[in-house]
């Protein structure tokens, strides 16, 4: 009996500890499920692991303007208001303003009236290993600097300089587009513009304001401030002035200089001009254009070179709605195309016997009826295919051409 009672009471205690264990256990899970929790949601809200600077290591200014040149504008106008401190004493707006003014052109110094300024130089570069540019920190500016600033860049339609107003122009004419209305009266108002188109009025040349604005963008920033900088020295409005202007717009393969300087003085082109910018001028311009004509002719009765003459009848027979004979005589075609430089001197034919040697004569091959093309400096079948909007295959097969090599002054019909 007692024996019962004993296995009984030690069966209940054995239970009661089985429970006590599996109680304990569950409220062991309970915590451990609740501390994981609130330290899983501690690392949901916590910041992600940080970079050198979070940690305590500076970034460097080189950084931090390397960064800033990646913002557009309208981002670098908004750090104007960032003073955070910087390594030696600069502030993060001071960095913004500096890329502002050297990669965006903004003006500055109509911005803030013409207060001095004393800019420090330090030297950048917008890739580690790139090479260094002066770039200038304008760190001497108050509050009230800075508020002008912003308040012009929110005013201003078009806050840019000479340089970058020069920009926008030719980004809009390259985009086969006039300039917006208020950057055109921006730029018309510069003291660049304004001493190209004072040139072209006093020297007699008539350009209107819209075939100025077109010329200027069909060359570079830096040829502008050449001459705006010798104009500040020489003050020369003379006709000389403007024909040389034009013939380096010339070498910028400028087909509105062409025009220009067609329309102002075709015997400075005739007897001026070298053979290939004479080339470039017939090949520029619409040969509807009397001008052309003109030289085209004066060309054929000039003692150029073979290649000019040459180029100016094919122009002339072209213009004519005939076929170049394929036994070319220059005799012939000075009568055919000039009859009265026959008539009134009779005598240039003696004094010029080449005049009257054959010039050349094509041998077993079709005259060219499309339009002819002479190769100039650095071009290819790419860019030739491109500017006249056919394909590359097409002019070689035209030319029975088996490569893509060209050389200057070379002769391509255009299909």
């Amino acid at each position: 009996m007692d024996k019962s009672i004993w296995q009984k009471r030690s069966t209940f205690l054995l239970q009661v500890l089985i429970f006590s264990v599996a109680l304990n256990i569950a409220f062991l899970s309970t915590f451990c499920f609740s501390l994981l929790k609130e330290n899983k949601e501690q690392a949901a809200f916590a910041p992600a692991p940080s970079s050198d600077a979070s940690v305590g290591k500076p970034i460097s200014n080189g950084e931090i303007l390397r960064v800033l040149c990646e913002e557009n504008f309208q981002k670098l106008l908004e750090i104007l208001n960032d003073k955070k401190l910087l390594e030696d004493g600069y502030l993060r707006r001071d960095f913004a303003l500096s890329i502002l003014v050297a990669f965006h052109q903004f003006n500055l110094e109509k911005a803030i009236g013409s207060i001095p300024l004393h800019p420090r130089q330090i030297l950048f570069s917008r890739h580690p290993q790139g090479e260094s540019t002066e770039l200038f920190i304008f760190s001497g500016l108050t509050d009230e600097h800075y508020e002008a600033i912003m308040k012009f860049a929110k005013t201003e339609r078009w806050p840019l300089t000479s340089e970058g107003l020069f920009f926008e122009i030719k980004r809009s004419f390259a985009a086969g587009r006039f300039p917006d209305p208020q950057l055109v009266e921006a730029f018309t108002l510069s003291a660049e513009y304004l001493s190209i188109s004072t040139l072209f009025s006093r020297s007699g040349c008539a350009v209107m304001k819209e075939e100025l604005l077109e010329l200027i963008a069909q060359s570079d920033w830096q040829v502008i401030k050449n001459f705006f900088d010798q104009q500040k020295q020489r003050q020369d409005f003379s006709q000389e002035r403007s024909r040389t202007f034009l013939v380096e717009y010339l070498q910028h393969h400028s087909k509105k200089a062409a025009k220009l300087l067609l329309r102002c003085d075709v015997e400075f082109a005739l007897k001026r001009l070298s053979d290939d910018e004479v080339l470039f001028v017939l090949d520029a311009v619409d040969f509807a254009d009397k001008q052309v004509y003109l030289l085209a002719r004066g060309l054929l009765c000039s003692t150029r070179g073979e290649r000019v003459i040459r180029i100016a009848a094919a122009k002339l027979y072209a213009q004519a709605g005939e076929a170049m004979p394929t036994q070319f005589h220059l005799l012939d075609a000075i009568k055919r195309f000039c009859p009265e430089a026959v008539v009134k001197a009779p005598a240039l034919l003696e004094t010029k016997p080449a005049l009257m040697m054959p010039i050349k004569a094509v041998q077993e091959k079709p005259a060219k009826k499309g339009r002819i093309y002479v190769v100039q400096n650095g071009d290819s079948l790419w860019k030739i295919a491109k500017k006249y909007r056919v394909s590359i295959e097409s002019i070689k097969k035209v030319n029975h051409m088996e490569s893509e090599r060209l050389k200057p002054g070379q002769e391509l019909e255009l299909p």
